[in-house]
């Protein structure tokens, strides 16, 4: 995903320096237009590969926690639902940003749940170690002692 907005930020750098050079040799405002709509499309691009990447993310991990998972659903000849947008470029399917946050919060309340359950293990074993430590030196005293 790096990657990607890395390329983002390269693209808009490239099409800017383009249209200031346009601007400079006095070129049509069609040829401005073709470079600004060409970074729109290109951006695009981008944007849609780095949302399908996230979307495929918390979809996983979203799986991985037995989470429901947003149904798709269109409405019509509609390109967005309350959970997912199609691409205007690509006409992939997204999460919407909203539909993004919320599943976010729940794998990160199932992390938590996860987690408390691990951490509620470490006082038990701390002290089973604890007590193992006592018991060998008990039997180290015994065996030191009766030589």
């Amino acid at each position: 995903m790096r990657r990607a907005q890395a390329d983002r930020r390269r693209i808009v750098a490239k099409h800017r320096k383009e249209i200031i050079h346009a601007r400079s040799n006095n070129q049509f405002p069609d040829d401005i237009e073709r470079i600004e709509q060409s970074e729109f499309v290109d951006c695009e691009l981008i944007d849609d590969e780095i949302a399908e990447h996230q979307t495929r993310f918390l979809l996983d991990q979203a799986r991985k926690h037995l989470l429901p998972v947003p149904d798709v659903v269109f409405r019509g000849n509609s390109d967005s639902s309350e959970d997912w947008v199609k691409s205007r470029v690509t006409r992939k399917v997204h999460l919407t940003n909203s539909a993004s946050i919320a599943l976010k919060g729940l794998i990160a309340e199932a992390e938590d749940r996860d987690w408390s359950r691990v951490t509620r293990w470490v006082p038990i074993l701390s002290a089973i170690t604890g007590l193992m430590g006592v018991v060998v030196a008990i039997l180290a005293l015994a065996l030191h002692n009766g030589h």
